[in-house]
C-alpha cells in the first residue's frame, strides 16, 4: 500500500512541476478539456497538494481523503476525455496494448510493477 502511495505521490508531484513550467502544453490542455482560462493553475496545485500529502507522513484518514479527491479528478478527466476526444481515442487504443517507445509507455510499466508489488 504505502509503495502505490510513494509512486502516486511521486506521479503527482513531478506532473505538477512540470505542468508549472509547460505553460504552452497547459494551455492547449485546457482548450482540448474545454476548461475555464487559468483552470490550470487549479489543477497544477491541485496535483501538487494531493501528491505531497501521499508522499509525507500524516494521518491516513487525510490520505484517504486526498485519494478520494483525486478519484474523482481522475474519473472526471477520463470522462472529458470521451466527451470531448472519442474518435482520437479509439484510433489510438491499441498504444496501450502494444509497446511505444514513450515515456507514456515506460510510466505506464511502472505503474504496473507498482500494483504488482502492491499486490504482494
Amino acid at each position: 500500500m504505502k509503495l502505490g502511495m510513494y509512486y502516486l505521490g511521486i506521479v503527482f508531484v513531478v506532473a505538477a512541476i512540470h505542468r508549472f513550467f509547460l505553460k504552452k502544453d497547459r494551455g492547449e490542455e485546457i482548450e482540448r478539456f474545454h476548461l475555464p482560462k487559468y483552470f490550470d493553475i487549479i489543477i497544477y496545485s491541485f496535483e501538487f497538494i494531493v501528491g505531497v500529502i501521499l508522499l509525507i507522513n500524516v494521518p491516513f484518514f487525510i490520505k484517504r481523503i486526498a485519494l478520494i479527491f483525486l478519484l474523482c479528478f481522475l474519473v472526471t478527466g477520463c470522462g472529458l476525455m470521451v466527451l470531448y476526444h472519442y474518435k482520437e481515442l479509439i484510433k489510438t487504443y491499441s498504444d496501450v496494448f502494444t509497446f511505444q517507445p514513450t515515456f507514456m509507455s515506460y510510466c505506464m510499466h511502472l505503474a504496473y510493477i507498482v500494483i504488482i508489488l502492491s499486490l504482494f
